[in-house]
């Protein structure tokens, strides 16, 4: 039941534009979603909101 519920809520995420195919989730800041370095900066603050990314 959890399962469906996860898949469901991505299903949202994905219609309201959250989401979108082909980004690399961990190569994104995740509040703003702006493109972080290849190799530098991963695991740094954000340069445009200041959230540290993870």
């Amino acid at each position: 039941m959890l399962i469906c519920q996860l898949k469901a809520e991505i299903n949202r995420l994905r219609k309201k534009g959250v989401i979108r195919p082909g980004i690399n989730l961990a190569a994104v800041c995740g509040r703003c979603l702006t493109e972080l370095g290849l190799i530098l900066n991963r695991g740094a603050i954000c340069s445009i909101c200041r959230k540290k990314s993870t």
